[in-house]
């Protein structure tokens, strides 16, 4: 039986989503599995002398039944697909997204049944549950559902509980499991807050500017974190020191992209770097190439205090060396000039080689170690 749960998050109440891309669309179909490879389903009826499939089950309130069963041949179907209402749509499947969701009737041509959570009660021993059917009748509010993302380690961790014991287990492991390392490692997923504004480095794949190198942009984005804030840091030591070389990776994105500045060529020669819109150094995210970009950072501290090492939390400025122009460093800066793209606003990151001040200065942030 699948029914409506309690208000709070519980290992019956956790599924794990399946579909075939990497993020999923409208078109998209998706399925919901809950544990032994069971899925969120309706199932055929097949009572009649012929064998053929005639109808689904009906559930107690005469709805179409809701099931979680093993996937079966001409069985069950298990295929849906998700709608939303929402005008601020971002056309990928996002966490706390409102949605409906639907099933293609496969008995009757062009129908779809939506998933409705109702206030019918079921009596099944001495317990009482809160029906979920199907329906093809008008699509209201008892048909939304907030579909939310629960950390995989949580799901790891909770996964063939048995018992209120397992369960006391595993939450004490959670909440007391091994802290994040006091140093940052070769491979560690960060964030680089920016210190003045509070706003996260990010970058979005196919974000591209609209003039210099038509790179993928880099910008500072929100004040709180999401997958266009997180980064891969990279080099050849245990840990990072002054005289480290680092690369940032973008987390998420289709290629191997790096934070860097791009060179400009004339007559196969490398004359300059690109300009960004406010007519700075520009600083992109692109493939990192022999003779193409600059992709090698440095970081320093901002804190007398510091231990050395590159830890999580510490107050940094980056800076990458100019090629052009000998001895020269360009330091990351993020600032107030906006640059419109597509309609939308961005506040601009570049490279400048003037006085060091507060707008150069990050936060750099431990999220995930390798």
């Amino acid at each position: 039986m699948v029914f409506l749960g309690d208000t709070e998050p519980h290992h019956t109440s956790l599924w794990k989503i399946k579909f075939d891309k990497d993020y999923a669309t409208i078109d998209t179909f998706v399925t919901l599995q809950q544990r032994f490879d069971k899925f969120l389903g309706i199932r055929y009826d097949y009572s009649n002398y012929y064998k053929r499939r005639e109808n689904y089950y009906k559930s107690p309130s005469q709805n179409t039944e809701v099931s979680c069963n093993v996937i079966k041949e001409n069985d069950n179907d298990n295929k849906w697909r998700f709608d939303t209402n929402d005008l601020n749509y971002q056309g990928c499947l996002k966490s706390n997204d409102i949605i409906t969701l639907s099933i293609k009737n496969e008995i009757v041509k062009d129908r779809y049944e939506f998933l409705r959570g109702h206030d019918f009660q079921v009596n099944i021993g001495k317990e009482v549950y809160e029906e979920v059917v199907c329906h093809n009748k008008g699509i209201g509010v008892n048909d939304n559902w907030c579909i939310e993302l629960i950390e995989k380690k949580f799901l790891d961790i909770i996964d063939d509980i048995e018992s209120l014991s397992d369960l006391i287990l595993r939450f004490n492991k959670l909440l007391i499991g091994p802290a994040l390392s006091t140093n940052i490692k070769n491979g560690s997923v960060v964030a680089l807050k920016h210190v003045s504004t509070g706003k996260y480095l990010s970058t979005i794949e196919n974000l591209r500017y609209e003039t210099g190198s038509k790179s993928q942009m880099v910008y500072l984005g929100g004040s709180e974190l999401d997958r266009s804030s997180l980064w891969i840091i990279k080099f050849d030591k245990d840990f990072a020191t002054t005289d480290t070389y680092i690369n940032l990776q973008q987390r998420f994105g289709k290629f191997d992209k790096f934070l860097g500045m791009r060179y400009y060529y004339e007559y196969s020669a490398r004359k300059y770097y690109y300009s960004s819109p406010s007519n700075h150094l520009e600083v992109s995210c692109n493939i990192m190439k022999k003779n193409y970009s600059d992709n090698n950072w440095r970081f320093d501290f901002c804190d007398l205090n510091n231990q050395g090492y590159l830890k999580p939390n510490d107050i940094i400025t980056l800076s990458t060396k100019n090629e052009i122009l000998n001895d020269r460093y360009e330091y990351l800066r993020g600032h107030d000039y906006q640059v419109t793209i597509g309609g939308e606003i961005y506040y601009e990151v570049i490279c400048h080689d003037k006085v060091i001040g507060a707008n150069d200065n990050w936060c750099i942030e431990l999220i995930e170690e390798p």
